[in-house]
């Protein structure tokens, strides 16, 4: 018996207690997972409600966590099983996008993905028009998510809708042809409002007519009497303003296939800015060119960098700068442009007058 204790206590200094539990401290992990779909196609012909459905969101939280675990002499820590975690506040959003994802509009949206009808309406015709065909409109949905425990996430999801506007009395373009080009191509005067009012920029030499599309005279409208067109069958064009460059305007009736036109002759078009000393009091006049359609000059020269606009006439009733931003030299607008920034230097000035979204200028340094 005195053997087997003397034994016992001999061992003692390599001894472990494998059976005592070593705590380790719980170590969260959390989780959260979020997508989203697209809803059915949204008509506004339809739409009878405040609200309308954009998509559908699904979203998983959860919680992973390390316990009190055991070590031995041949097994490894062990974590706890993963548990559901709440989610306590969560705020998501719908931002709009151009088909070239290069312009934007961000709209709230509530839990279950729907949005303000009138919220989604106004962004998609800032964003693409009033006109109301069926678009395939690309949209990023973002969800802030705090989920119970106190810790925020922020997710992402793209989607593609379809959406349509309530379908327009008025189509989007009407067209001018004429002599100028031996009765072979249509200039387009665009109409963004849909309300019958239209116009666009073309050269004229000769008699003409305006038509509702590219492909034939179906439906063209006839000289009446001066300023006034209507689809009288007559066959009689509108007739010669004298060679040059136009401004025209139509404003059709609702209901009837007759209005107005009237042309405004662009006799200049130049460059007006900080470019010169005297506070924007200097024009460089551009010149057209019949062949290629285009108001151009070479070797222009801007002894300072800071805006400009372009105006016809050397006057401001007619004047064009950037659609919604100083850098849009590639969407000119007539309608209240935003200065234009360029740097000094050496250019070639290249601008092409169509209609309102159709408007650019080139700008290349020397």
């Amino acid at each position: 018996m005195g053997l087997a204790v003397t034994a016992l206590t001999a061992c003692s200094d390599d001894y472990t207690d494998w059976a005592a539990p070593q705590s380790n401290p719980q170590e969260p992990a959390r989780t959260v997972s979020f997508a989203a779909t697209a809803a059915a196609a949204i008509d506004y012909n339809s739409v009878k409600s405040d609200s309308v459905q954009l998509f559908k969101p699904s979203i998983t939280a959860s919680s992973a966590q390390k316990s009190r675990g055991y070590q031995s002499r041949n097994q490894e820590f062990k974590p706890s099983i993963t548990a559901s975690s709440a989610v306590a506040v969560q705020r998501l959003a719908a931002t709009i996008h151009n088909a070239a994802k290069t312009k934007q509009r961000v709209i709230e949206a509530n839990a279950a993905g729907k949005v303000s009808a009138n919220d989604l309406k106004t962004a998609v015709i800032a964003l693409y028009g009033k006109s109301d065909v069926v678009r395939d409109v690309p949209v990023t949905v973002a969800d802030t998510i705090r989920v119970a425990e106190g810790e925020s996430f922020t997710k992402t999801a793209d989607i593609t809708c379809k959406i349509n506007l309530v379908k327009n009395a008025f189509p989007e373009f009407f067209y001018e042809i004429g002599a100028e080009s031996g009765w072979n191509t249509a200039h387009a005067l665009r109409g963004p409002d849909f309300d019958g009012n239209f116009e666009g920029y073309a050269y004229l030499n000769g008699a003409f007519k305006f038509r509702p599309n590219t492909a034939n005279n179906s439906n063209d409208l006839e000289y009446v009497s001066p300023g006034k067109i209507a689809d009288n069958a007559s066959g009689i064009s509108c007739p010669n303003p004298g060679a040059g460059f136009y401004k025209m305007n139509i404003v059709l009736e609702k209901g009837a296939k007759k209005g107005t036109y009237s042309l405004t002759k662009i006799n200049t078009v130049s460059l007006i800015g900080d470019f010169s000393n005297d506070g924007w009091s200097t024009d460089i006049d551009l010149t057209y060119n019949v062949s290629t359609g285009v108001w151009e000059r070479d070797n222009v020269q801007l002894g300072k960098s800071g805006a400009l606009k372009l105006r016809a006439n050397h006057d401001w009733s007619l004047s064009w700068g950037g659609n919604d931003s100083p850098e849009a030299f590639d969407d000119l607008t007539s309608n209240n442009g935003k200065n234009l920034n360029v740097a000094a230097g050496t250019y070639k000035v290249q601008l092409t007058l169509s209609y309102e979204g159709a408007c650019k200028v080139v700008f290349t340094k020397k």
